[in-house]
């Protein structure tokens, strides 16, 4: 094989890698937004089990007790952490995690869960207000804005 033909074949190679789809890793995150139907959230193959809603209007509930009880699939239900509890607002999927925000009082908390494990893989700092929202790439927690990497973590 001439040089000429080596480097011709290591090109080919090259730009078969380069132009090869990108893994979903290397997209940006973007959570999606869970129905919640009775005390249950659904998106794509994930389920979460909310607990008990409030019994203050059980026919229309906006606080659910939780933990959350999760399940990819048909596989195995995992349990979050009991401090992933007093569960409100909206709820995400990103990936392999969901995105839950709790309250106490006046003080709220999300938390990002692994929806295999049910491990607590992020906390929020505590903050008030409104609960949490997703917009453009980023969660916001009160004034503060949170952007979220490849992996969907919250970058640092």
């Amino acid at each position: 094989m001439t040089i000429n033909q080596k480097v011709s074949t290591m090109t080919a190679v090259l730009m078969g890698v380069l132009l090869a789809p990108l893994p979903v890793w290397s997209q940006p995150c973007k959570l999606v937004e869970m129905k919640v139907t009775g005390q249950t959230a659904r998106a794509k193959n994930v389920s979460i089990d909310l607990g008990e809603a409030s019994p203050a209007d059980p026919s229309s509930p906006v606080v659910y007790q939780g933990p959350p009880r999760i399940r990819v699939g048909s596989g195995a239900t995992c349990t979050a952490s009991s401090d992933v509890s007093l569960i409100e607002g909206k709820q995400w999927l990103a990936r392999d995690k969901v995105y839950i925000s709790t309250f106490s009082g006046s003080e709220n908390v999300v938390f990002a869960v692994d929806a295999r494990t049910c491990r607590t893989v992020w906390k929020s700092p505590v903050f008030e207000g409104e609960s949490a929202r997703y917009r453009n790439g980023a969660l916001i927690m009160d004034k503060k804005r949170v952007r979220l990497d490849k992996a969907c973590l919250p970058v640092r």
